[in-house]
């Protein structure tokens, strides 16, 4: 839950002064979803931080949440043939070639990142622009999340 909440908000779920005030926000499983939070992810946020043992979410039913399929557009396995499309930004610094989930740091300096996640996020209702402008902010909880 807690890895979900901080990869789809960018931000951890629970913060404390002290480890004793951490701890007790914890224990209350109290956690602020953010507005452009889709239904569905909400929702399975809320089951993964139920308080109750006994009544929250187990993996396998994570795996067949209605979140977890909503804006898939076909298989998701090895060796799925994937779009060429991509959208590159430049960056200063240079470390040969990575791959980093969707994205490729080339040698030149330059990010390549897979078009269909922009896009995505655009049928979120995201501004391409500003999804851009994120990506290019190494201060940005979105850089940080990609």
């Amino acid at each position: 839950g807690v890895l979900l909440y901080a990869m789809l908000c960018g931000m951890f779920p629970f913060t404390g002064k002290t480890t004793e005030e951490l701890y007790g926000r914890i224990r209350s499983g109290n956690i602020n979803v953010p507005d452009h939070m889709s239904c569905n992810a909400h929702a399975l946020l809320l089951k993964l931080f139920h308080v109750d043992m006994e009544k929250r979410i187990v993996v396998k039913a994570v795996l067949v949440d209605p979140w977890m399929h909503e804006h898939q557009n076909g298989p998701i396995c090895p060796g799925t043939p994937k779009a060429n499309n991509s959208t590159t930004l430049s960056t200063a610094t240079t470390t040969g070639g990575q791959t980093h989930g969707g994205s490729t740091l080339s040698s030149q300096g330059t990010v390549n990142f897979d078009d269909k996640y922009i896009t995505k996020l655009e049928r979120l209702g995201y501004p391409r622009e500003e999804i851009l402008r994120h990506i290019r902010d190494e201060t940005s909880q979105v850089y940080s999340a990609y």
